[in-house]
């Protein structure tokens, strides 16, 4: 290995490291905050914009996150030159705002589901919503972190990033489809 090489190494391993650890930190940290919330859900006023209550509202924003945050597994990729086409020259500038428009997006929602309803065990998909949105923000924490680490290798970036969509799709999908499914996509 040469001199470089050696002074990167553990800036990156560090950056990386440190990264996890503030993944596991932020899902740690926002369990604990749910987890002491009340269990009578939304007795403190319901915040719902124009939605007729604020799961749909819940449903609706997450919806549009996840629509928002689709391009992502493409424009990832293509800015690294992974991709056979031709990188244009707007497409880090529309990648970073996707990706900062779907989180957006979800925080009304994470607001509701911490605040409001809390960290729920049952019934099953229930519990399995609250671990996946309790992971979701540590997973995003620890993209912002890879994304700001001089040298991150492209696997750190496609992990990190890859796992805050699959994330994101899979509280979707037994939240917001859920409801969609069973009550209907407006009640």
């Amino acid at each position: 290995m040469t001199e470089t090489t050696d002074n990167r190494a553990p800036h990156t391993t560090r950056g990386l490291l440190t990264a996890a650890a503030a993944g596991v930190v932020i899902t740690i940290v926002v369990w604990l905050i749910a987890r002491r919330t009340a269990a009578d859900p939304y007795s403190g006023g319901e915040f719902r914009l124009f939605f007729s209550t604020p799961f749909y509202l819940k449903a609706w924003l997450a919806t549009a996150a996840l629509v928002v945050a689709a391009s992502q597994p493409l424009t990832g990729p293509w800015l690294f030159g992974k991709l056979p086409w031709r990188r244009p020259p707007w497409l880090g500038r529309f990648h970073r705002i996707a990706g900062w428009l779907s989180v957006v997006l979800t925080l009304p929602v994470a607001y509701l589901c911490v605040f409001e309803v809390g960290f729920s065990t049952s019934p099953a998909r229930a519990l399995v919503h609250s671990i996946l949105g309790c992971a979701l923000y540590g997973a995003f924490a620890a993209k912002v972190i890879v994304v700001h680490v001089k040298r991150s290798p492209y696997w750190a970036f496609a992990l990190t990033g890859g796992l805050v969509f699959v994330l994101l799709l899979a509280v979707w999908w037994v939240s917001a489809l859920w409801l969609f499914r069973t009550v209907g996509v407006s009640p």
